[in-house]
């Protein structure tokens, strides 16, 4: 089972012209929504919830029905700054033809100064539903997870959540990434649970041939019962000891759920910030339990798409490959951010923009602290020269500042290091020669 070449970063990055926007996953392809990701497992649950979205509005356009039904409910997680408000806003779809969009309303909570100013926000909320004569519509309740004055908001969401009736959908994003996992089963072991569930799937459904990757996957599992520190992780217990009303709040989850994946250190996956496929040297498995619940995800949602005879041939090419996901997905948010960028593309309608090959290497890979936005930072110095558009270099910025978005800034020290230390880790997928050529970006 291997990737398509979309996908796969080494191949996106080789290429002389990279065309934005990217292709969408197959399970996008045929919905009226404009979200641009190649994550399958992100995609699989777009997909899932613009089926439910679809269901609530069309019961809800029926008067008679809509005073009889319930909220919908639902959970976007992830960063801070990873689009959650961007997503929900494109699940509303293409207006029909002579109508209108769904009418949407954003809230962050983390503005509130009192469990009064939420009672506000739901008031605010119905009062837009009436102005637009109590049609379906979208409130976005961002930061669900604050604690206001002491008190977990969620005790002031779970009667406005289930109790009135109403055709509103609402969605709550939160930005700790393991809340999903957290709010199926708050105190279960958390690294333990997603590994033992990969590696056991994989050694009941790998086919006999392939006794390799089964013996793997026993000694791993073997070594895994051996460890005796799999402790819950205890920020993961402070987080969930501070929701009080966790259980009553996750009830009233009767919708869709999407967990924006983690893009601030794609290569850490494997736990060597410089490779991102296993070298003829490396036998023994580096794979950082922290991605367990996006492997698991992204194998399914590869899975769906193929015969399930074909399952992975060896242990870490789940791994691999979901390193290679989160590159790509993480080069696709910077090429938009570069489009973006008014010193760069400036929002034009159609361009193109020259960049050095080592430089979009090393902002698609470098570990960031704040996201996309400490991405959209290190965009903002760009400057672009000459007519076509072309960058070259990172500017030298202060060590300070860049401290602030990047973590190991010592290992990541420039470009063209980063670059030399990948192709001598990955001489299949790297040339060391073509760090200095330019990629050029298009977009229309």
């Amino acid at each position: 089972m291997q990737l398509t070449n979309s996908y796969k970063y080494s191949y996106l990055l080789k290429q002389n012209t990279i065309s934005y926007p990217p292709p969408k996953p197959h399970v996008l392809k045929n919905l009226d929504i404009d979200y641009n990701t190649v994550h399958p497992g992100l995609a699989l649950q777009i997909q899932t919830a613009h089926t439910v979205l679809n269901a609530q509005v069309s019961a809800g356009n029926d008067a008679d029905r809509s005073k009889q039904m319930r909220p919908l409910n639902s959970l976007v997680l992830g960063p801070p700054g990873s689009g959650k408000s961007t997503l929900v806003k494109a699940l509303r779809g293409k207006p029909p033809v002579g109508g209108d969009h769904l009418w949407f309303k954003e809230y962050n909570l983390s503005h509130c100064t009192s469990i009064a100013d939420i009672t506000a926000v739901f008031k605010d909320i119905q009062n837009t539903h009436a102005s637009h004569e109590n049609k379906p519509g979208i409130a976005l309740i961002d930061e669900f997870d604050v604690r206001i004055s002491g008190v977990a908001a969620t005790q002031a969401l779970i009667s406005p959540m289930y109790d009135a009736r109403s055709n509103i959908s609402y969605v709550f994003s939160g930005s700790y990434l393991r809340s999903r996992r957290m709010l199926a089963d708050q105190l279960d072991r958390v690294h333990e649970f997603n590994m033992r569930r990969f590696l056991s799937t994989l050694r009941i459904y790998t086919p006999p041939k392939y006794k390799a990757a089964v013996k793997e996957a026993d000694e791993v599992l073997w070594r895994l019962d051996e460890k005796e520190d799999f402790d819950p992780d205890e920020s993961a217990l402070r987080y969930v000891a501070s929701l009080e009303k966790l259980v009553d709040f996750r009830s009233r989850i009767n919708g869709f759920i999407i967990e924006i994946p983690d893009l601030d250190a794609p290569l850490d996956v494997t736990e060597d910030r410089f490779r991102i496929s296993r070298g003829p040297n490396n036998e023994e498995l580096r794979l950082n339990t922290l991605y367990g619940p996006q492997l698991i995800d992204f194998t399914r949602a590869i899975e769906l798409e193929r015969d399930t005879a074909n399952l992975y041939r060896s242990i870490d090419q789940p791994a691999i490959e979901l390193q290679h996901v989160l590159l790509s997905e993480r080069l696709w948010r910077l090429i938009r951010l570069l489009i973006d960028s008014p010193t760069l593309g400036g929002r034009l309608s159609k361009g193109s923009l020259n960049v050095k090959r080592s430089l979009l290497n090393y902002l698609a890979v470098i570990p960031l602290r704040h996201g996309m936005r400490s991405l959209e930072f290190l965009v903002s110095r760009l400057t672009a020269s000459s007519t076509p558009l072309v960058i070259n270099n990172m500017p030298k910025l202060d060590r300070s500042m860049l401290a602030v978005h990047v973590r190991e800034i010592d290992e990541f020290r420039s470009d063209t290091h980063v670059w030399i230390e990948m192709a001598r880790n990955n001489p299949d997928l790297f040339d060391q020669n073509e760090g200095d050529a330019n990629v050029r970006i298009e977009w229309n």
